[in-house]
């Protein structure tokens, strides 16, 4: 039951978003839907297959199976599988008469049932409206504080298509309808939403008796009182009751998002702290190069120590131990400390006279004469 309904209210799938997101989906949706005063059943019912199906249908005229249609109805046009073809999209809604007929058939035969529908089917931003019967879809756009309301649906009744109605009927009433073999030709509607913008579905239990100004005045000062979306929704109901309706009212607002929606005091304090941050960030950082600087302009260096490695002496000594060739690794270290041993026991002896070879290792010398 709807919490400020009297009677049973039909199922509403999909999440409700009861307060603000911080980071918030690209499609926002809120319904509230609640039971006329004429009768104990709600026949309306509103289907939210996030992000890609929105739909409300109206039970027509209290017959004992209208919220049956409307139930069937919307589960029969959210297995739409085209939704990028209007075409296509028609053709499902108009086969969705005989799925509605043998839904009330199994269950009471020879028993009769009606919806009227208005649904949208989105991929992203863009989709496209299909509707039948007087079940509306409207647009709310905000710039600079105020608000605009776009219908976006002609209502089907007998008075804008031009028909007579049947006898004890109103021109107001829907001439077209699901169930009954009164589809029709479903129109199909392109649809966009802006950042921002707020999408309307409603039952007649709403359009019928609120005004559009008053929607549009309604939905400024909710908009400057940042409240949640299903806020928005439940206002909507209680100016439909004020404005008398008897009728069931449904609901359904779309929205579109900005990727991040964060309260105006909320954004400033992050923005505040994060320029905070970088300063003493930048602070801090300054601070620590001026000292680096402080302590090596004042710091006195350590004279470099002397290599006491002996191979490395032994080299120093006599460079072209270096490049002697035809050695091993293994055997120039063997070498090498066998000249650090020489090294620690007696000094170093300046070198004898280059050979033919070019060694001066006295025991890698040969017997080649001297170079005269």
């Amino acid at each position: 039951m709807h919490p400020n309904g009297t009677g049973a209210a039909t199922p509403v799938k999909g999440q409700r978003k009861q307060a603000r997101q911080w980071l918030a989906p690209a499609l926002e949706s809120a319904s509230t839907t609640r039971c006329g005063s004429y009768h104990n059943v709600n026949q309306d019912c509103c289907l939210v297959l996030q992000g890609r199906f929105y739909g409300v249908a109206d039970g027509v005229g209290g017959g004992a199976f209208g919220e049956v249609a409307s139930r069937v109805l919307l589960d029969y046009c959210v297995k739409a599988a085209d939704i990028r073809d209007p075409k296509s999209l028609c053709n499902h809604v108009r086969s969705a008469d005989a799925a509605v007929q043998s839904a009330i058939e199994r269950r009471s035969p020879g028993a009769a049932g009606a919806a009227t529908l208005v649904c949208a089917w989105l991929q992203g931003h863009r989709g496209h409206l299909v509707h039948v019967g007087d079940a509306r879809a409207s647009r709310l756009r905000f710039q600079g504080g105020k608000a605009t309301l776009e219908t976006l649906t002609v209502d089907q009744t007998y008075g804008n298509l031009g028909e007579h109605p049947p006898p004890g009927g109103s021109y107001d009433d829907p001439a077209r309808m699901v169930g009954v073999g009164a589809t029709g030709d479903p129109p199909a509607t392109p649809l966009q939403l802006n950042v921002g913008d707020i999408l309307l579905l409603c039952s007649d239990g709403l359009h019928r008796y609120a005004d559009p100004a008053d929607i549009v005045h309604l939905a400024e000062d909710w908009q400057a009182s940042q409240l949640p979306l299903q806020a928005l929704a439940e206002r909507l109901e209680t100016l439909a009751l004020g404005g008398g309706s008897p009728d069931d009212i449904t609901i359904l607002l779309v929205r579109r998002n900005h990727w991040l929606t964060l309260p105006k005091r909320m954004m400033a304090w992050m923005i505040g702290a994060a320029c905070l941050s970088l300063v003493l960030g930048l602070g801090i950082a300054v601070e620590k190069l001026m000292s680096q600087a402080q302590d090596s302009k004042y710091s006195v260096r350590e004279p470099r120590k002397p290599n006491t490695n002996p191979i490395t002496q032994a080299k120093t000594a006599c460079p072209k131990l270096r490049y002697v060739p035809e050695l091993q690794p293994s055997q120039e270290t063997a070498m090498l400390s066998d000249m650090a041993l020489r090294l620690e026991n007696e000094p170093m002896q300046p070198p004898e006279p280059a050979f033919a070879g070019q060694y001066c290792h006295p025991h890698l010398a040969t017997t080649r004469q001297p170079i005269r």
